[in-house]
């Protein structure tokens, strides 16, 4: 004891000086408990929280140590009814705390002397015994499904936390940080720290000698920054080079495409198109239209073409000015069933509006890997039955399928514009079987031109059998094409002529190139004999029959008999105003899709009203739609000639108006690691990016969608308007699967910017 009462033999001893041997006892330990055990902060032992059941807590007894040492211990378990303070809705987090009171815990009666003569003595009530008492309480927190916890005063100890629900009792978990660790797991504890040190401590004492070898064997040799740089240009050749990300822990989008985008997570809010950018906060798609039916400029056949208006139709081909030298049976040449397929109107696109900023990865589309055709001109839910980058058949410099040059590109600041220089293609194909025996006369178209219909002549009509006329193209030995038909239409039996009338064929127009050889071919299962011209009075084609349905044998001698009439234009220039153009909120942005074909003599323009004038959808007129117009009127200037003229086929079409966003989330496919990372990298290529507009943030993602914040990034400029941000990120405990989120905000709707580019690399 620190202080003691000395006494001695017949010596009066008085209450004080027993008081004052407890007082030094309890002293004493005060202070071994606060020097040697809680010296810097309470702690507990004991008081085991659990569950008797769902609105019951049992609380074990304990003890509390406080840090000027005393002591406080509740001997008996103490149990706690929470009914009143379960949660209405949602969830709540209750505190079990315990703090300690000093208090009377028995009373007794004693006898007291109150006459030393009669020795007289009376009873009276006293406390016999003092403690210090640990007290236990509950401490409700708010109610919220977040569980935030309640506020505790620096004099109670937290025992433990415990989760209710509306129910009861959902979870318990003691605070361990204050519990008071015990003598004996400290000596566990410092034990095996001794074996760890007797096994480390050898190593330890030559490891600076180890490093300064190490560093002179590193001595030239590249550093991880230079290692890195490696591994971008690496998965920058993969995704030229078309090697799946997976085969290394390093990859990268240009975002040319959404194969590396992950398209079903319900999170995505952005457009993969050229960049990643801002998706439609609003838009409105319709099928291009009329905005007068009757409309005298413009001419809608049967095929949906809108074409300038026509005066009239004119003969401009033909084997014969109407002599006729003799006739053939169509039927002597054999029934066959024959497979053609009927190409479709090639299409180009048109991209107006602020979210259309340049991105230098269009570049890309030309380096043999990216389909950009099928990219550019397919609509949502197509299939085009001919993709990739191949280039198939070569007919007199006219690729069925080139994109890498058939496909040209303009990309100027808010204006985008795509054209496709053949005016078929095999994208989309209508497949015609028909049966009956053939024939064909090649031709040579020498004049741009629409033609609208044919005539032939019948010298005999069979009993039966209708008859069907394609057009198509000639391959490069000048031979009938089937596989490439531009037209096929069919002559009822009923409509079929004899001589000397001449059968009147309606064509639906279809566009003849100047110098181009097309074939006509005719099929039937009528025994018709056809008129025909001899001694090659018609110089610049070719009769053909086939013998089996695939091979065509030439006849040199003569000629099918025919003329063919193609349409002649009211004006050289029309304006043909169509539906207007409406969403609400307003218009941002505008994208034109459309079978088009625009012979090299002519032009198209599309053309919006703005304050009451007609402005042109082009590169020299930016910024038309800074206002959010929720309403423009619409029309189409088409600039040609009388003889041919340019056309836009209404059932393919698709006017998409748009405003977007000023939010964006991108979120990549799974990235699957060969090995297990902590070091990872991502760099992207920003562009039209403005500080004090604009933010962006990348974060990984990991299976359990938990994300991963970057631990920083530096930038790289590039040229004025373009720079590289590098995020460095670092997991703990390493990960071997990951996705890559890039988020975005803007505070203008039309002052966008995008993401060129992303590589990622993992260590």
């Amino acid at each position: 004891m620190l202080k003691t009462v000395p006494f001695q033999d017949r010596m009066e001893a008085r209450h004080s000086d027993l008081n004052a041997i407890q007082s030094s006892t309890r002293a004493t330990f005060d202070t071994l408990v606060k020097d040697a055990v809680t010296a810097d902060a309470p702690g507990y032992a004991g008081f085991t929280v659990t569950k008797n059941s769902a609105t019951e807590l049992q609380v074990a007894g304990g003890r509390i140590y406080r840090p000027d040492g005393a002591i406080f211990e509740m001997a008996q378990a103490s149990t706690r009814n929470i009914v009143s303070i379960l949660p209405s809705a949602t969830k709540r987090l209750v505190a079990v705390i315990a703090y300690g009171q000093e208090e009377d815990s028995r009373n007794e009666t004693r006898d007291f002397l109150v006459d030393l003569e009669s020795d007289t003595t009376e009873p009276r009530m006293m406390v016999v015994e003092r403690q210090r008492a640990a007290k236990i309480d509950l401490i409700p927190g708010q109610e919220s499904a977040t569980l935030p916890r309640p506020v505790v005063d620096q004099s109670l100890i937290v025992i433990a936390w415990v989760t209710l629900n509306t129910t009861g009792i959902e979870a318990i978990a003691m605070e361990g940080a204050n519990a008071l660790p015990s003598v004996t797991r400290n000596d566990k504890r410092i034990r095996s720290l001794e074996v760890w040190r007797d096994q480390i401590e050898p190593r330890i004492n030559t490891i600076a000698s180890d490093i300064t070898a190490l560093k002179k064997g590193m001595a030239g040799m590249a550093g991880s920054g230079e290692l890195i740089n490696v591994m971008r240009d690496i998965a920058r050749l993969k995704e030229k080079m078309e090697i799946p990300d997976d085969a290394s822990d390093w990859a990268s989008d240009r975002y040319l495409t959404d194969n590396e985008t992950d398209k079903d997570n319900i999170d995505l809010l952005c457009l993969v198109e050229e960049g990643v950018r801002f998706s439609h906060e609003n838009r409105n798609e319709t099928q291009i239209s009329l905005y007068n039916p009757l409309d005298l400029n413009a001419y809608v056949p049967g095929n949906g073409l809108l074409l300038p208006a026509i005066s009239g139709r004119e003969i401009r081909l033909a084997s014969s000015a109407g002599a006729v030298d003799g006739s053939i049976a169509i039927a002597q040449y054999g029934f066959q069933t024959h497979e053609m397929k009927q190409m479709s109107v090639a299409r180009s696109r048109l991209r107006y509006g602020p979210a259309y900023n340049v991105c230098n990865n269009s570049q890309w589309w030309a380096d043999g890997v990216y389909d950009s055709a099928t990219n550019t001109f397919k609509r949502n839910g197509e299939t085009f039955l001919v993709t990739g980058t191949q280039i198939l058949d070569n007919v007199y410099g006219q690729s069925w399928w080139d994109p890498l040059n058939a496909h040209t590109l303009l990309r100027v600041q808010q204006f985008w514009e795509d054209e496709w220089n053949d005016n078929y293609w095999v994208a989309q194909v209508t497949d015609r079987t028909v049966s009956g025996a053939q024939i064909a006369q090649t031709i040579l178209n020498s004049q741009d031109g629409w033609l609208s219909g044919l005539k032939l002549r019948f010298a005999e009509k069979g009993a039966d059998g209708d008859v069907h006329i394609s057009i198509a193209y000639a391959t490069a030995s000048g031979s009938p094409d089937p596989a490439h038909l531009v037209t096929h239409v069919t002559i009822p039996y009923a409509d079929i002529k004899v001589a000397p009338n001449d059968t009147y064929v309606t064509i639906p127009p279809v566009f003849l190139e100047a110098g181009q050889r097309y074939a006509l071919i005719v099929t039937t299962l009528g025994n018709h004999k056809v008129a025909v011209v001899d001694s090659n009075k018609y110089a610049q084609g070719t009769l053909f029959y086939s013998t089996d349905g695939a091979y065509y044998q030439g006849d040199l001698t003569r000629d099918l008999y025919f003329q063919m009439e193609y349409l002649v234009f009211k004006a050289s220039r029309v304006e043909i105003e169509l539906a207007a153009l409406t969403l609400s909120g307003g218009i941002a942005s505008i994208d034109i899709l459309a079978g088009t074909i625009k012979p090299k003599s002519c032009a198209i323009e599309h053309q919006v009203m703005i304050n009451g004038a007609w402005k042109p959808l082009n590169v020299l007129t930016p910024n038309l739609l800074v206002g959010l117009p929720p309403l423009l009127r619409h029309r189409v200037v088409m600039t040609g000639t009388n003889a041919v003229a340019p056309a836009l086929e209404i059932p393919s079409s698709r006017i998409r108006i748009w405003r977007q966003r000023t939010t964006l989330k991108h979120i990549s496919t799974r990235r699957t690691l060969a090995t297990s990372a902590t070091t990872i990298t991502v760099q992207l290529i920003i562009a039209k990016f403005e500080a004090d507009r604009h933010t962006i943030a990348v974060k990984l993602r990991k299976d359990d969608n938990t994300l991963i914040a970057s631990s920083g990034f530096v930038d790289e400029p590039i040229d004025p308007g373009r720079f590289r941000r590098t995020y460095s990120f670092a997991a703990t405990p390493a990960i071997n699967a990951y996705k890559i989120q890039i988020e975005g905000t803007t505070n203008n709707a039309l002052v966008p910017f995008h993401v060129e580019e992303r590589v990622d690399v993992a260590l």
